[in-house]
This record gives structure tokens, C-alpha cells and sequence, in this order.
């Protein structure tokens, strides 16, 4: 027999649900003479007076202590007694269907080892506390007992209160309760095994205790409910079994705290409402675990505190933390009245969450609220006064410590609910989320926090399906099999401090294996005949706001369908008539807005198809055998959007890929194999033969659109790859390998064919990066293979910095914008150290630096455009710095070739300059306009000008070569030179270069053999080095003459000529002059007469009013 003083040692178990065996009781109360028990029926009044007293104590013994329905024992004691303390030794249960009274505020006890019922009818009217046990004794702190089992020993009676119960362990006798029983002070229950219904209630303290089991019921009819002014507490050993989810006005009530006490798993189905906190412990105080099949409710003006929860949907309301230091995994849901049903506005005021415990498995943690109301006692509890007190909380923490679980439904985290604005903020923190589901919709994640949020694990909301097919040969029916997936769930998490985790998923993506086993040496042909339908549904959405820093690994809402057929050591047979069906949903939106740094590692918002076949021929220790599989796979794919990335932070923005592409990829492995090692058996059967064909056809329709990637930073952006491009991929690979030992001949053939065709009618996304201090990103890829594409990337930095590469063109329209405006531009600086490929620009200055290909489209800058190319080449389109000042500058430098194409338009190049280290220098316009413009070549290169109009050189502009073999080509109508400033106008070809005109009439520039002041063709070289200067000019046609001349030098001071007759009145036309050598003669300058005579005269002419106006003339 041990002590227990309201905590019991460990019993035996009991399976749930099972009956308790319950002893005859007797109908009366009757003494058993060990004390001077005095007993008066009155009526239906047992009056109870006398009995042994020692101080403030009052003890009764009887032999059977029964109360029938309607009686009434009536304990009349004196008012000085503060415990009466009552056993029944008789070996007989106690029934007690009537009323129990006492005098005064006087504590009652009654303990009876044969167990205690109390009826429908039973109630208290009792001022003091009340306490009814299947103990032994009571026990004292003197160490004396007051037993109800050993009537041998006269009892000891004692002044001091008692202590604890003498409970034994294998006591297995029973309280139950059908009445309403309440008192105002504490009301204890303590046995074997309780079986509660009915109402139970205590101005302070409500104590159930059972060295094995506590079940505790509800009815339709009739509520339980259990109300305690102070602490609610109930232990059970073994097991606590509630489920009080029939009435609605059941429930645990306490103005203090709740706990359910056990060794193992609790069954917890009821409404909690707690004025302290809550908590499931073991018997030791540490936490322990709650389970529930059906929904439980917990509100709490407090902390809620246990290990682990595995049930259906789970709703907790916290005054203060919610600690959960394991697992949460919920496996359904519950009726609608049992579960709560609300929308909530999020803390940003916005966004509108739905939360329905019956309609969707759902986890509902709310901490640190102030939505905790107490709800008012329910039922006739007569003589009850409330005490509920209510807890001050000191933290809004909400704690995981592991994992939650809940595939398909909501879960719901947050401090923000009806926030208690006077305790810390608090962080939520978990270790990982799944809501993944793979029969339908990913669930929803939504956290809200007042403080920072940490994801120790991952988090995944996405909706996934994966099948196996396994084929035989020669199967009677073809195989029709139909997969999809449902909508990756929607994540939303706020936070007002830090974000950090690891992996947010939300995708939707169908997996779908082909496999194909054949092991046997069958030499007909079998066939294998397939035919599939998948589908993917839609990524989901996932929303993230911090006012802190923001720390996240890969976040992936994209929508996939991968198929890979694995088609391993097939004999002799055919895969045929196999067609593939796939629609790919689109992407899902991802929105992140973060006050201080953010930083992620993946962000993937694509769509894709993926096909994937691998076949496999293996023949080992063969003889005259011959092998043959046939392979044809016919696929069509319809790809939606991708989603939207939209990520704006307040600090530095470090991200490594951000993909919001649609593409689809296909791909064969095709291995043949074959080893001949037997000794030869037939010089005619000695040789083996393995074939392998494989065909892979795949129709991808490219439906849906890039997504936009837009980036905002009030730093620095450093991205790795950003794509938003449409893309097709395909590859295959066929090996076949062939080792003969002992003369055996053998064959290997694998051959291949993948096609991989594409209808791409979308359009590739919006890029938009705007950083107010450095971007740098690793890779740029904003590649279309569509003439639709029409759309923007827009960067906006102090620099940007492209590590590996920038990708920014397609053969649409794409543009990338470096303004906000066109009223207020920004400067741009772009660098990679691969390739840079870019549309348009429009920036105030432009600065672009590639270690591979510079290309892009126009630019315009109202400052200084400066592309550099440190192993490649520049192709670019009109460039145009449209600053007012002379101080902006164009510079290209290339180590290979410089390329400038326009369509139509003239090229205006205004302090520009451009070094080429080896390559060509290359442009091409109707007209070009070079002031103050430098183009050199060196290392071999040339520089060549194609235009079919003028070529304008001013402001001392030059173009200069200096390597021997380089060129100087001008393909032009004319070539026109101002008069020199400082320098002149030169072109200029050194160390045996050559320049080659092909014009119609060059004014104003000189051959001569070394640079001057003047405008100069230069044409030198160093000794030993040939040279060559030729001009090509047509010959010169006067209307209906021509006029040469011959000789070494023309007198132009001495020519006048006139091109028009009196009798044929006509507009004089242009003037040619060619020597027999090509030597142009510099004409200083041009006088036309009033009569359409044009004079040129070998001395500049003032810029006179007298000079003639340059309008049409008629001959007269």
C-alpha cells in the first residue's frame, strides 16, 4: 500500500470504452461503531450528528453511507467544525441520488474503497470544499491515517487537516457522476477510475484523479461540463479519454490553469477555455501529448503548452505563448458546429483569410490575443458563485519545435489576431510545414506575426502526384491512364521583425515513370501499347511581408509535368501506338516585400514539360541471337504562364536564380550492349545481334507568357540568373558497345531520333530591376523565341553587374528601359563577365561591360554611353547622347569586332569613340554624322562605313589603323569634312594599311603623307612596308555631257563652270571634279551666282550677307 498525496503511482491499463464493474450498493446510511456516529431519519432527511472530534476536525465512520433519490443526508454539525471527514467501511458502494449538506462553510469528505455513484439527482449544499475518493484512508502530516479499510485499530483521530489519500495502486474501484454537483470552494474526485458526465463545478479548484482511467462523456441531451473558479486539473494515470462534442454547451472552464495530466497520449475532444494556461504534461511535469478524432477548441487567457497533437482540426486561442515542442500532424476535419468557422483580415489590413475547421482540415494557432472570452457557466447549478480570475500573459511566442502535418488543409499561425498590445510582439518559429497533397489542392499557409518568424525546416504547400505504369508485353488491353495534380496551396506570412527559413514550395507538378522491365529470352516480338493523359494545376501564390531583414533558401511555385520512361534490358519487342498528353498549369505569384535586407537563394515561378527516355539493350553470354526493340513515343504539351515575381526590399536584395520561364525539354539516352564470351557451338550460329531505334517526338505548345520579374532595393540588388524567357530544349545520346571473346561475332546498333517541336505563341516576361545603390546580377536571361514578345526589362540602379551573362534580346520588340521616366532618367552600369545581350536602352548615362559579346539594340542617353568588350565583340544599333553640353561622351571598346546596323535613320555620333583591338570596326546607317568622333583599329582589324547617303566628319574627328593589312572601307554617296578646328577631320591608315573609297565626291580632305592640322588622308607606313592608297570615284555626268580632265593638277582658282544651256531651262545639278590620278583637290570654297553658276574657289569665302541664298535656280 503506498501514500498518495493527489498524485497517484502507476497502475495497470484500461483499453477506452471498456465497462467499469460496479458493486451492489445499499440503500441507507448506517454507523459501523467505531465512532460515536449518531444517525436520525426524519422524512427523507438523514440527520448526522455526534461522531469523533479532535479540534476543528469531525469524524464519522459508517458501515454503508447511500443517499436514495429525493433523500437527503444532512451532516449537522457545529460551527466551529472546519472538516468533517466521513469513511464507509461496509465493502459496499456508495449510491448517492439526493442532496449532501452541511453546516456552514465546512469542508466535506467521503471516502468509500467500494467506489461512489452519484446519480442524475445528486447535488451539494456544501460552503466548504468537497472531496469523494475510492481511498483507503486520509492521511495526515503526522503521519497517521484515518483508514477506511483496517476497522480493527481504533482510529487515531487527529487535530491537523488532512493531507493526501491513501490510494492504493491496484485500486481499481470507481467514481461516476451523472449530477450536478458544485460547491464554492475546491470539489476533488479522486479514484481508481472516474466516469464523469453531468456538471461539475468549484468556486476554486475542480481535481480529477484516477490511478488508471478518466472518461468523461457528453450526451445530446445533456452537457458536460466541468467549471472551476481557480485550477481545473485531470490526471489519469494510464489513460484520459474525453469526448464531450455532442451538446454544445459542453466545456472546461477554469479561472486558473487547465491541465491534463497523463503518462500517455491524451484524448482531448472538448471546448477548453482557460483564465490561466493551459497544458498537457505527464506525471512528472514535462510535456506530454493530445490527440483528438474529432475537434477541440482551446482558449486561453495564458500560455498553451504540450508535446506533440495528432487529430482533426485543431483551433487554440492564447492570451499568451503557444509552446508545442514536437509534431503537429492533423488527419481530417469536424461538423461545423464543433469547429469554427471566421474570416479573418490579416494584419495588413488587405488580405482576407477564410478559416473552417469543417470544411477544410485546419490548424488555427492564434497567440498573444485578446479574443478570449470566458463563457458563462451552463445548467442549474444552484449556490455557485464565480471566481474566474484571469492571467496576465508576458509573451505572444508561438513555438513549433517540430513538424506539422496537414495535407490538402489551412494552417494558420499568428500573433497579429486582436493583438494584446501591452506584452512583447513575440516570434513565431516552426520547424517545417507540409500541406502538400497528392489527390487534390495543396493547403494554405498563412502566418501573421507581430514580432520575426523563423522556419527551421521547409515548407510545402504543393500538390503532387506521382504514378508508375508498369507494362507487360503482349497485354491484351491497351493501358489508359489518366494523372493529375491539384493547385499548390496559397503561403502568405507577414511578420514585423525577420523572416527566415529554408525551402517554400508550392508547386504543382505530375511525375509520371513509364516503366518497362523485361527479363525474358523470348525471341517473337512482343508489343507494348500506352497511352496517357496528364495534368498539372496551378502553383500557388506565395506572399511574404517583413518590416526586417528577410532569409529564405528557395521558393518555388512553378507547375511542372516530368515523364521519364525507363525502358531496361528488352528483349525482342515494340513500344507503339504510345502517345503522351500533358497540360501544364501556370505558375503561381510570388510577391515578397521586405523593409531591410532580403535573401534568397531560388526562386522559381516557371512552367515546363519534361520528357525523358531512356532505353537500355543488354545481351551477355549470347550465341546466335538477334535482338531488335523498337521505341516510338509521340507527345503533345500545352504550357501556361509563369508566375509573377514581385520582390521589393528596403535594404540590399541578394537573390541567386530568379526563373519565371516556360519551356518544355525532351531527351533520349539510348544504351546498346552486347558481350559475346561462349565458346562458338555451330560454325553457323555464332554470331549475336542487339538493335536499339528510339524516336521521341514532342509537340509543345508555348500558350502562356513569362512572368514578370520586377526587383525593387533601397540597396544593392545582387542576383545570380534572372529568367523570364520562353525556351525549347532537346538532346540525345546513343551508345553502343560490342566485345567478342572465343570467336564469337557480335552487333551493336543504337540510333536515335528526338524531335522536339514547338508552337510558341506567348510572350517572355517583364524584367524590372530598380536598386538605389549596386545590382549585380550572375545571369540575365530575357530570351524570347517569339515575334510577340513586346515587353520591358527595366533596370534602375547605380550599376548593374551580370557575373556570367546578360540575355535581354529576342526577335520581338524587347525593350530594356533604364529610366523611371522619360522626365527623369537614371544612370545605368551593366557588367558581366560572359555575354551581354540587351534590347533598347534609355538611361542618362549608359555603361556597359562584358568580358564575352556586347549586344543590343539602340541607345540613348542624355549623358555618356561607354560599352566595353574585354574578349569579344559590340554589336549594337543607333547610339545617340542627346546632352546639351559638350562634356558627354560615346566609347566603344572592343577586343574584336564593333558592329553599329540601322535600319533606316541616320547614326549621329557626337564625341564618340571607338577602339577595336583586333576585330572590325563595322557601321551601317543611311547617313552618319561623326563630330568629335574617334574610331580606331588595331591588331589587323579594319574599320568599315556602309551608308547610301553622306558621310559627315566635323570637329576633328578621325579614322585611324595602325596594324599592317588593315583597312579603311567607305562606301558612300559623298564624303564631307568641315574645315579643321585643331587637328582636322583625318583618316588615316598606317604601317602599310590600305583605304578604299567608293563615293561619289569627297570634299574638303587631302591625301598626304603624314598628318597635319589640316583634313588629311594618311596613307604611311613604316620602312621595308608596303602601302596603297586608292579612291574610287564614278565617272561625272553633267546632264547630257561629261567633262574630264587629265594631268597631274587641276588650277580650281581659274574654274568656272556652268551646267546649263538658254535653250534648256533647268535646276543646276551637282558638281563632280575627278584628276586622272584620284588626287582630290580641297575646295576651300563654294559660290553659286544668281545664274546657277557654281564657282570653287581655292580660298575659304567670308560668310558674307551678299552671299547668294542656296534655293533652286532656272537657267536663262
Amino acid at each position: 500500500m503506498k501514500q498518495v498525496w493527489f498524485s497517484f503511482p502507476l497502475a495497470g491499463t484500461i483499453t477506452i470504452g471498456s465497462l467499469f464493474v460496479l458493486p451492489l450498493a445499499s440503500a441507507q446510511i448506517s454507523s459501523d461503531g467505531t465512532l460515536p456516529t449518531q444517525i436520525n431519519l426524519q422524512g427523507k432527511v438523514w440527520e448526522i450528528t455526534g461522531g469523533g472530534e479532535a479540534g476543528n476536525n469531525l469524524f464519522h465512520s459508517f458501515k454503508d453511507f447511500s443517499v436514495p433519490t429525493g433523500n437527503e443526508a444532512y451532516f449537522n454539525n457545529a460551527p466551529n467544525v472546519v472538516n468533517i471527514l466521513n469513511r464507509v467501511t461496509g465493502g459496499n458502494l456508495s449510491s448517492i441520488d439526493g442532496l449532501l449538506r452541511a453546516n456552514g462553510s465546512a469542508n466535506l469528505f467521503l471516502i468509500n474503497p467500494a467506489g461512489i455513484i452519484f446519480g442524475k439527482n445528486a447535488s451539494l449544499d456544501i460552503g466548504g470544499s468537497f472531496l469523494s475518493s475510492t481511498a483507503d484512508g486520509l492521511l495526515f502530516d503526522d503521519g497517521t491515517e484515518f483508514s477506511a479499510v483496517d476497522t480493527e485499530t481504533p482510529p487515531i483521530l487527529t487535530i491537523n487537516a488532512p493531507i493526501g489519500l491513501n490510494l492504493r495502486g491496484n485500486n481499481s474501484a470507481i467514481i461516476t457522476n451523472q449530477g450536478n454537483l458544485n460547491v464554492t470552494k475546491d470539489l476533488t474526485l479522486a479514484g481508481g477510475n472516474l466516469d464523469l458526465q453531468g456538471q461539475l463545478q468549484a468556486g476554486e479548484n475542480l481535481t480529477f484523479q484516477a490511478t488508471d482511467t478518466v472518461k468523461i462523456r457528453d450526451s445530446e441531451v445533456n452537457p458536460f461540463v466541468a467549471s472551476a473558479g481557480g485550477e481545473l486539473l485531470i490526471e489519469g494515470n494510464q489513460v484520459i479519454d474525453i469526448f464531450t462534442l455532442n451538446h454544445p454547451d459542453s466545456s472546461f472552464v477554469s479561472g486558473s490553469n487547465l491541465i491534463l495530466r497523463s503518462n500517455n497520449a491524451i484524448n482531448g475532444d472538448a471546448h477548453y477555455y482557460s483564465g490561466g494556461s493551459f497544458r498537457i504534461e505527464q506525471l512528472d511535469g514535462s510535456l506530454s501529448n493530445l490527440f483528438s478524432l474529432y475537434d477541440p477548441v482551446i482558449k486561453t487567457a495564458g500560455d498553451v503548452s504540450f508535446q506533440s497533437y495528432q487529430g482533426a482540426s485543431l483551433h487554440i486561442f492564447a492570451g499568451g505563448k503557444i509552446e508545442v515542442t514536437g509534431n503537429i500532424t492533423i488527419t481530417g476535419t469536424d461538423t461545423t458546429a464543433n469547429s469554427i468557422q471566421e474570416k479573418v483580415t490579416l494584419s495588413d489590413g488587405e488580405t482576407i483569410i477564410g478559416i473552417d475547421g469543417s470544411s477544410k482540415p485546419t490548424l488555427d494557432l492564434r497567440a498573444g490575443t485578446t479574443a478570449i472570452a470566458l463563457p458563462e457557466v451552463t445548467g442549474e447549478l444552484t449556490g455557485f458563485t464565480s471566481n474566474l480570475s484571469v492571467t496576465n500573459p508576458t509573451s505572444a511566442d508561438l513555438i513549433i519545435g517540430g513538424n506539422i502535418t496537414n495535407n490538402g488543409g489551412t494552417v494558420f499561425l499568428t500573433n497579429q489576431y486582436q493583438p494584446n498590445t501591452s506584452i512583447p510582439a513575440g516570434t513565431i518559429q516552426v520547424g517545417g510545414i507540409n500541406t502538400s497533397n497528392a489527390f487534390g489542392d495543396g493547403g494554405d499557409v498563412i502566418i501573421d506575426s507581430r514580432g520575426s518568424v523563423n522556419l527551421q525546416g521547409n515548407l510545402d504547400s504543393f500538390a503532387f502526384n506521382s504514378t508508375e505504369i508498369k507494362t507487360l508485353i503482349n497485354q491484351p488491353d491497351n493501358p489508359i491512364i489518366t494523372v493529375n495534380s491539384g493547385d499548390g496551396g496559397a503561403i502568405t506570412i507577414f511578420a514585423n521583425g525577420d523572416i527566415s527559413g529554408q525551402n517554400l514550395s508550392s508547386f504543382s507538378q505530375v511525375r509520371f515513370n513509364l516503366a518497362t522491365d523485361v527479363q525474358s529470352e523470348a525471341d517473337t516480338l512482343g508489343v507494348i501499347p500506352t497511352q496517357a493523359t496528364a495534368t498539372s494545376g496551378k502553383g500557388g501564390t506565395i506572399k511574404i511581408k517583413s518590416n526586417g531583414n528577410l532569409n529564405l533558401n528557395i521558393l518555388n511555385s512553378s507547375s511542372s509535368i516530368a515523364t521519364i520512361a525507363n525502358i531496361l534490358n528488352p528483349n525482342n519487342f515494340s513500344l507503339v501506338n504510345s502517345y503522351l498528353n500533358f497540360n501544364v498549369g501556370n505558375g503561381g505569384k510570388v510577391q515578397i516585400n521586405a523593409n531591410g535586407n532580403l535573401t534568397t537563394n531560388v526562386i522559381d515561378s516557371s512552367v515546363f514539360a519534361f520528357f525523358n527516355l531512356n532505353n537500355q539493350v543488354q545481351a551477355i553470354d549470347t550465341n546466335g541471337i538477334n535482338r531488335e526493340s523498337q521505341i516510338k513515343l509521340d507527345a503533345d504539351a500545352t504550357i501556361g504562364s509563369a508566375g509573377a515575381v514581385d520582390l521589393i526590399s528596403g535594404g540590399d536584395l541578394n537573390l541567386g536564380l530568379v526563373q519565371s520561364s516556360v519551356g518544355a525539354i525532351a531527351r533520349v539516352n539510348n544504351l546498346v550492349q552486347v558481350f559475346g564470351t561462349n565458346p562458338v557451338l555451330s560454325s553457323t550460329n555464332n554470331s549475336t545481334t542487339a538493335r536499339a531505334n528510339v524516336q521521341l517526338n514532342v509537340n509543345s505548345d508555348l500558350e502562356g507568357n513569362g512572368g514578370a520579374i520586377i526587383l525593387s532595393s533601397g540597396g544593392a540588388i545582387n542576383a545570380g540568373k534572372l529568367d523570364s524567357s520562353l525556351f525549347t530544349t532537346s538532346n540525345a545520346s546513343s551508345v553502343a558497345n560490342a566485345v567478342a571473346d572465343n570467336d564469337t561475332t557480335v552487333f551493336a546498333f543504337a540510333n536515335h531520333d528526338v524531335a522536339l517541336n514547338t508552337n510558341a505563341n506567348g510572350e517572355n516576361g517583364v524584367i524590372s530591376l530598380s536598386a538605389v545603390e549596386d545590382l549585380s546580377a550572375e545571369n540575365l536571361n530575357f530570351v524570347a523565341s517569339t515575334t510577340q514578345a513586346t515587353n520591358q526589362l527595366t533596370p534602375i540602379a547605380r550599376s548593374l553587374t551580370a557575373n556570367s551573362k546578360a540575355d535581354a534580346d529576342a526577335t520581338g520588340t524587347n525593350n530594356v528601359r533604364l529610366s523611371r521616366s522619360n522626365v527623369n532618367l537614371q544612370p545605368i552600369s551593366i557588367t558581366t563577365a560572359g555575354n551581354l545581350k540587351l534590347g533598347n536602352l534609355v538611361a542618362k548615362d549608359i555603361d556597359l561591360t562584358a568580358a564575352g559579346n556586347l549586344t543590343t539594340g539602340s541607345l540613348s542617353a542624355t549623358g555618356d554611353i561607354n560599352l566595353t568588350s574585354t574578349n569579344g565583340s559590340i554589336t549594337t544599333g543607333n547610339l545617340s547622347s542627346t546632352e546639351n553640353n559638350r562634356e558627354s561622351k560615346i566609347h566603344l571598346n572592343a577586343r574584336k569586332d564593333i558592329g553599329i546596323a540601322i535600319a533606316e535613320g541616320d547614326l549621329n555620333l557626337n564625341n564618340a569613340s571607338f577602339i577595336s583591338n583586333g576585330g572590325d570596326i563595322t557601321i551601317q546607317a543611311d547617313n552618319l554624322n561623326l563630330d568629335n568622333t574617334k574610331l580606331e583599329n588595331s591588331n589587323g582589324g579594319s574599320i568599315n562605313l556602309e551608308t547610301d547617303g553622306i558621310v559627315t566628319l566635323r570637329n576633328d574627328s578621325t579614322l585611324f589603323t595602325s596594324d599592317p593589312g588593315s583597312e579603311i572601307n567607305l562606301n558612300a554617296k559623298y564624303l564631307i569634312a568641315s574645315p579643321s578646328q585643331n587637328n582636322g577631320n583625318d583618316i588615316i591608315a598606317n604601317n602599310g594599311g590600305k583605304i578604299t573609297f567608293n563615293v561619289d565626291s569627297v570634299f574638303n580632305l587631302e591625301q598626304r603623307r603624314q598628318n597635319s592640322d589640316n583634313n588629311d588622308i594618311v596613307s604611311n607606313s613604316v620602312i621595308g612596308l608596303d602601302e596603297t592608297f586608292a579612291i574610287s570615284v564614278p565617272d561625272v555626268d553633267l546632264s547630257t555631257e561629261e567633262i574630264k580632265f587629265s594631268g597631274n593638277y587641276l588650277n580650281l582658282d581659274a574654274l568656272t563652270l556652268l551646267n546649263c544651256h538658254a535653250s534648256n531651262p533647268q535646276t543646276a545639278e551637282d558638281l563632280k571634279i575627278v584628276t586622272s590620278q584620284g588626287v582630290i583637290y580641297p575646295a576651300q570654297g563654294i559660290v553659286r551666282q544668281q545664274d546657277g553658276t557654281v564657282i570653287l574657289t581655292a580660298e575659304p569665302i567670308p560668310n558674307t550677307p551678299q552671299r547668294s541664298q542656296n534655293v533652286p535656280l532656272n537657267c536663262q
